[in-house]
């Protein structure tokens, strides 16, 4: 258990370096062309699923969470514009930024954040393997218990307030929860693209097939 604890640490870590060098990379590129060497093909560029580095660096390139990395590695405000921590350190409330979008110009919305990390903590998803990554939500409050199926999804402490407002719970103070936040299992999906895909069949093959693909707007 210490083993797996330890190689789940160091795999945030990792993932966590990777977030600051895309950043880099996605600068220098240019606004609409991003050269990644990745050495190796992705195993999948679904942010819920991903579980190994290769990966990361296309997926912070055409994803962005609430927070991102800059080039130090400090979390700073993504498709947040701002926000807001309670007094006790338990509740944080994200301001989403209007112009938030995904490629085809539709905004990026609150609910969007909550139907993704809802997805990653679903015990039992009928469409694609648990989410390996979902222990990274577990510092949400009913999170890790709605996980290993013993609570109900409406105990998890993700409210969406309004189209552009999101707030969560925590079940401690974690001083270190925004940059918990900028790995890709925070990351916002399409719902409704999403929902067609289940409908069509797709929905297996998302983020391994362009057809079954839907990203965000390049980051201004």
């Amino acid at each position: 258990m210490k083993l797996e604890r330890c190689y789940a640490l160091l795999l945030v870590v990792f993932m966590s370096m990777s977030i600051a060098l895309s950043g880099c990379s996605s600068a220098k590129a240019g606004f609409n062309e991003v050269n990644i060497n990745l050495g190796d093909e992705p195993s999948t560029l679904d942010p819920q699923l991903v579980y190994d580095v290769i990966p990361m660096s296309v997926i912070n390139a055409v994803f962005e969470g609430l927070m991102r990395k800059d080039k130090e590695g400090t979390p700073i405000p993504g498709v947040a514009k701002e926000y807001v921590v309670s007094e006790d350190g338990l509740t944080y409330t994200f301001y989403l930024r209007e112009d938030a979008v995904w490629w085809d110009g539709t905004g990026v919305t609150a609910q969007n954040f909550k139907d993704a990390w809802m997805r990653a903590l679903d015990p039992q998803p009928e469409y694609h393997e648990p989410s390996y990554m979902a222990y990274l939500l577990f510092c949400i409050k009913g999170a890790e218990k709605y996980a290993y199926g013993e609570g109900k999804p409406e105990d998890v402490a993700i409210y969406v307030k309004d189209e552009k407002t999101l707030s969560v719970t925590l079940t401690e103070p974690m001083p270190y929860f925004l940059d918990i936040v900028c790995n890709s299992v925070y990351m916002p999906i399409n719902t409704e693209f999403f929902k067609n895909q289940i409908s069509d069949g797709n929905v297996s093959k998302y983020g391994t097939e362009a057809k079954a693909y839907w990203e965000m707007a390049p980051l201004r």
